[in-house]
């Protein structure tokens, strides 16, 4: 049996290498431990874990089965509410367990299985619903997701200004992923669309926000920050930076920076 919430905390640090050897497996192990136990945030890391491949192999349906159990064990709650005595001790408690952040990490996870067609079938209108869902239960990084939907125009109608507007709500509950975003947007903006003039200023723009999403450990915005120091995107060109860069994105396992790291070698 043990802790089931220092399990998750054993399980978190392996996955992310803190304070030990990163070990995707250990981190697998004590998720299970505790998702074993019905200890929901558990069960949602989990989930991630056999949606991304970490410690286990990919099983987008096991991923999805796992969402699915999270979520429905919030709906329980919220029906038991519904029919519970108001003046009730009882019924406080059911109020207080319906803001939930475990259920709603799992509606963001099972939109993102939506969105891509992870498990089920795709259908960008759910996703949207689900990102809603997760956002009116405070899951900040929701609002990334719902960022991309705008961006892409899946299950909504396609507005930049509506993308960039979810994330910097994003930004603003501190979602490195949502600094990400906002820099990725003007990188290819510049770099692919060739909609726009050409401008420095949105390197600059783009280089300013990947370095805030690589300082709080953002894989993806370590390579690309790389990517501008190469190239002098943005900001003065410099190899060494680049480099380091590229290594910190690699130890994150970021297949882009490692594969540019294999070809520097060759």
């Amino acid at each position: 049996q043990g802790d089931v919430g220092a399990q998750v905390l054993l399980g978190w640090c392996y996955e992310n290498g803190n304070g030990v050897e990163k070990d995707s497996i250990q981190a697998v192990e004590w998720y299970r431990k505790a998702a074993e136990q019905g200890y929901a945030l558990a069960q949602c890391f989990l989930g991630e874990c056999y949606l991304k491949g970490h410690g286990v192999d990919k099983d987008y349906n096991k991923a999805v089965e796992l969402f699915r159990l999270m979520i429905e064990k919030k709906s329980a709650f919220i029906q038991e509410c519904d029919g519970a005595d108001k003046g009730s001790d009882d019924a406080a408690a059911l109020f207080e367990s319906t803001a939930d952040p475990a259920a709603a990490y799992a509606q963001k996870c099972l939109g993102e299985c939506y969105e891509n067609g992870y498990g089920v079938e795709k259908d960008f209108t759910k996703a949207v619903k689900l990102y809603r869902q997760a956002i009116e239960q405070g899951e900040a990084s929701a609002q990334t997701n719902l960022g991309d939907c705008y961006r892409y125009g899946h299950g909504v109608p396609q507005s930049d200004e509506e993308a960039l507007k979810c994330y910097h709500k994003a930004v603003e509950d501190n979602d490195s992923d949502g600094m990400y975003k906002i820099g990725l947007y003007y990188y290819e903006r510049q770099r692919f669309w060739g909609l726009w003039p050409k401008k420095k200023e949105d390197y600059e723009t783009a280089v300013e926000w990947f370095r805030k999403a690589a300082e709080k450990d953002h894989a993806d915005a370590m390579y690309y920050l790389g990517v501008c120091c190469e190239k002098g995107l943005g900001t003065a060109q410099n190899m060494t930076e680049a480099m380091e860069w590229y290594k910190k994105a690699a130890k994150k396992e970021n297949e882009k920076a490692i594969e540019r790291l294999k070809k520097q070698k060759s």
